[in-house]
């Protein structure tokens, strides 16, 4: 099977494949695994010790958003795809708490009760020594998902991927995807006083939201930003942060939400305060409130995320793993920027 080495391709058809291939074993390459016997595969994390996995595959899955609805819908997909690929897999969710998640891959490091470990960090500096230095000196292979590790959320194309680990898996978090994003959006507002509603300081969202509003605004000198809030993520700090900025800067007529929650508090605020269609709110999530949003009018475009299809992608990157495949740095979902144009035609994904 040829894997796309493009940085930000989608799997795809030969994604889909993986199961049939699962049993063969293929040749060496570059970020890939090379196969011993039929009971053994050598995994390249480029580093100079190869990390030597055998089957059965034992998962330990460390997610960080399950009470949130992204979250919920990323832990069932990669549930029912591991049943269905007969992959062992137990997932931790710390909830956004970046000390418990530590503390759970520390202990799963200590135990190697898993030879794998499959990561979607809370903050990926909290988490980077431990599993781009701790987990493979033991013998276990990381591969990080839907957050980078170690602030290289930051960078583009394979320098997304930590060495120590297998690859980066992005069904969202890129910063060529919120680029496109956060261009259109001032591109639509050429003039407008801007309020960023986010979500924690330390999360590599919320770094490039800032990074790249900055950017825009040097390139579009009346698009301003007046004001940055930070939220927990939930529709109820969405909605009191919302609340609070429409007060303290009256003059705001762009509101961007870097999260769905976020943006269903946002928009509760803001026709609250009597601006709706006054407004232009901009979602980054595109889950199914806010498409119901959108077709409301309360919502002027997303940036759609993709659990499920994340969800997928890690899995079936484990079964490349026990069949040989060599596994790019960087695998993405496509993306596009979703507007009322083109929202009756757009499936959210939760």
């Amino acid at each position: 099977m040829n894997w796309k080495s493009k940085p930000g391709a989608l799997l795809g058809a030969s994604i889909a494949s993986l199961s049939v291939l699962a049993l063969a074993a293929c040749g060496s390459g570059s970020g890939g695994a090379s196969s011993s016997s039929k009971d053994a595969v050598s995994v390249d994390v480029g580093t100079d010790n190869p990390i030597k996995v055998s089957p059965p595959l034992k998962v330990g899955i460390y997610t960080s958003s399950g009470c949130a609805s992204f979250g919920q819908v990323e832990d069932a997909t990669l549930t029912s795809e591991a049943k269905a690929a007969n992959i062992d897999l137990t997932i931790f969710d710390s909830c956004f708490d970046s000390a418990k998640q530590l503390n759970q891959i520390q202990s799963a490091i200590q135990t190697k009760q898993y030879n794998v470990l499959g990561v979607l960090p809370v903050d990926g500096q909290v988490v980077c020594t431990a599993l781009s230095e701790d987990a493979p000196a033991a013998g276990l292979l990381v591969v990080p998902f839907d957050q980078p590790l170690c602030g290289r959320f930051t960078n583009e194309g394979n320098d997304l991927w930590q060495p120590g680990t297998l690859t980066y898996i992005s069904g969202y978090n890129t910063k060529d995807t919120l680029r496109q994003w956060i261009d259109t959006i001032a591109k639509a507002n050429p003039t407008a006083n801007v309020g960023v509603v986010e979500g924690v300081p330390s999360d590599g969202l919320s770094t490039n939201t800032n990074l790249l509003v900055k950017d825009a605004s040097s390139a579009n000198p009346g698009f301003k930003v007046v004001s940055t809030v930070n939220t927990d993520y939930s529709s109820q700090q969405g909605y009191q942060k919302t609340q609070a900025l429409l007060q303290a800067h009256p003059e705001i007529d762009v509101v961007i939400c870097t999260q769905s929650n976020i943006t269903q508090g946002a928009a509760r605020a803001i026709q609250q305060a009597g601006k709706t269609g006054s407004i232009y709110v901009a979602d980054y999530g595109g889950d199914k409130e806010v498409v119901n949003l959108m077709k409301k009018g309360e919502v002027a475009l997303t940036g759609p995320t993709y659990p499920a299809s994340e969800a997928k992608i890690v899995i079936k990157t484990l079964q490349a793993v026990l069949a040989g495949e060599t596994v790019p740095r960087l695998q993405s979902v496509p993306f596009h920027v979703v507007t009322a144009q083109d929202v009756d035609t757009y499936t959210p994904e939760y």
